[in-house]
């Protein structure tokens, strides 16, 4: 019983109804009732007959409000045991992202299959459709894994919460270029990285987790918060890889460094999108890395629970008529 679910609670109300029921009923029953009143015109009354016959209304009409709430009883629960790994994406769409990128390298990483084939670079695009495009690359070698997709800018926003669909994935990956606003963020409780630690938190039990941060890069970090930073993803065991786009990273800016020291001190890597052959060297260390077993419940069925209730209704409805034949109303 202490599994039983009930589709549509709100009906247990009902048993509100009960209270002004009794209030009438207590202004009106005084004795017991008898073929021959006289002789006992003189006795008390036995107050635990009224009490029983209120105790069962009660219970009667809970009986009656449980069945109209649909009772259901878990019937079967399927889990699943996996081998996989743990991927959360966090993708900058700060307004420094809608910049146009110069780096031909990385324009043909966007948009090569649209590339002029005279030679000529393509057309100009922005950092976030490069970002875009290392994103949908990154999820087709994710096969077997699960991986979730956040943005940020001053805050981190859920996209899609950690999953095994990865064409879904892959889908909300091409939109992440549709708009950009506000500041990066690396620094903050809600920030691009402890966001993501927080959606690892809630939904991973897998043994390897890869935080994967897409960025330009564009914003510091400071002692306190990156010591923090490093003692909290070291204690969760959180690899941490930057895919970098924009000119930024080709040219080493000073406003990318502090991203770069948290990375490499945890032992992780940025890895430059234009530069294919890192590209290819970083997805083929991350696809070494160990696949645990994580049980997954697939389904819970229900069935309907009533008959107790039926049975119980009953017996309550009998009990209640049989008390109230030893009450007699006042005259």
């Amino acid at each position: 019983m202490s599994n039983v679910f009930f589709a549509q609670p709100m009906w247990f109300a009902l048993v509100l109804l009960v209270i002004p029921i009794l209030w009438f009923a207590s202004r009106r029953r005084k004795a017991l009732g008898h073929s021959q009143v006289d002789i006992h015109k003189n006795l008390r009354g036995i107050p635990i007959v009224g009490m029983l016959q209120s105790a069962s209304l009660v219970l009667l009409v809970l009986a009656l409000a449980a069945l109209v709430a649909k009772p259901l009883l878990p019937e079967q629960k399927s889990v699943e045991v996996i081998q996989t790994r743990d991927f959360v994406i966090t993708t900058d769409i700060s307004g420094s992202m809608d910049s146009p990128i110069k780096d031909p390298d990385q324009q043909t990483f966007a948009d090569g299959q649209n590339a002029p084939t005279d030679g000529t670079p393509p057309p100009a695009l922005k950092i976030i459709d490069v970002a875009a495009r290392a994103i949908k690359v990154f999820v087709t070698e994710r096969q077997g894994d699960r991986v979730a997709l956040l943005v940020f800018d001053t805050d981190t926003y859920y996209y899609w919460p950690l999953s095994r669909d990865l064409r879904v994935v892959a889908s909300k990956a091409e939109r992440v270029n549709k708009y950009t606003r506000g500041g990066t963020d690396f620094d903050s409780d809600n920030g691009a990285i402890l966001g993501a630690v927080k959606h690892f938190r809630e939904a991973s039990t897998a043994k390897t987790k890869v935080m994967i941060i897409v960025t330009d890069g564009e914003a510091s970090i400071s002692a306190e918060r990156k010591e923090l930073l490093t003692r909290t993803l070291t204690e969760m065991g959180i690899k941490v890889y930057v895919l970098g786009v924009g000119d930024s990273w080709v040219n080493d800016a000073p406003m990318t460094r502090d991203l770069r020291g948290l990375v490499e001190g945890l032992g992780g890597k940025v890895i430059p999108v234009g530069d294919a052959a890192q590209l290819r060297a970083a997805f083929a260390t991350i696809n070494n890395l160990e696949k645990s077993q994580v049980e997954l419940e697939k389904s819970v069925s229900y069935k309907p629970f009533s008959m107790p209730f039926v049975i119980a209704a009953l017996i309550l409805a009998l009990s209640y008529l049989g008390l109230s034949a030893l009450v007699r109303d006042d005259a």
